[in-house]
């Protein structure tokens, strides 16, 4: 019983976590756990069988994929609200990229055969769903464009500042929860690339850099540093 009481205190707290579950009936109810990651910890595996399917609750995780050479691209950074195995689970096929995550999480986790029955019965998560995977590859493309078409300053800059207007992924001291590495992997470029652009960025007064995790101190100047990078 504690078990549920749990996972009911979360759906009530959680806007999102609750848009999904808000109908899910009690017997599918009680198919859902709890669990936690610590931070650096593998979620899922990227070729493993899609065996289950996630809800974040809380905390950063990075979904990435590694080439055969061992070169990682990080597709996206998720937050509380997005979940993990949408696309792999209803054919039961291997998962297309890994997750890992960056801060301690926790999720919520449905096993595949209860994931199929809740959408049997449960006609509101089908819209649910459908609404958020458009959502998502909208997102993607036009983060595979802005790899492709724009300069690194302009990209960093640019996630900065959404992340600043979004307060998403950043701490009560407008630190980034993110850091230099995982940063790096996420916009497709090297270490020695973020240092370049961070380091001239800094000697501007608009970040600070504190155990390898970036701090906006000036979001009207990184918004010049921005519109200049277009040109």
């Amino acid at each position: 019983m504690d078990s549920i009481n749990n996972l009911i205190s979360i759906i009530e707290s959680n806007p999102e976590i609750y848009e999904y579950l808000k109908n899910c009936p009690y017997q599918i109810l009680k198919c859902w756990s709890i669990v936690s990651f610590h931070k650096k910890q593998k979620i899922i595996t990227q070729g493993e069988i899609c065996d289950a399917f996630f809800i974040m609750e809380s905390g950063l995780v990075d979904v990435n994929t590694v080439s055969e050479d061992g070169k990682q691209y990080s597709h996206a950074i998720y937050k509380e609200g997005n979940y993990l195995g949408e696309l792999e689970i209803f054919d039961q096929m291997e998962y297309c990229c890994s997750a890992t995550a960056l801060t301690d999480v926790r999720l919520l986790k449905i096993s595949r055969p209860d994931f199929l029955r809740w959408m049997e019965i449960d006609r509101n998560i089908e819209n649910v769903l459908l609404r958020n995977v458009c959502s998502k590859f909208y997102t993607l493309s036009v983060k595979a464009a802005e790899d492709t078409f724009y300069s690194l300053k302009y990209r960093l800059c640019e996630f900065l500042l959404q992340c600043a207007k979004q307060h998403a992924f950043m701490d009560n001291e407008q630190r980034l929860m993110i850091n230099k590495e995982a940063l790096s992997s996420y916009l497709a470029v090297t270490n020695r690339s973020i240092n370049r652009i961070t380091k001239e960025l800094k000697e501007k007064g608009i970040l600070e850099v504190e155990n390898g995790f970036l701090v906006i101190k000036n979001t009207d100047q990184l918004q010049k540093e921005l519109e200049e990078s277009k040109k």
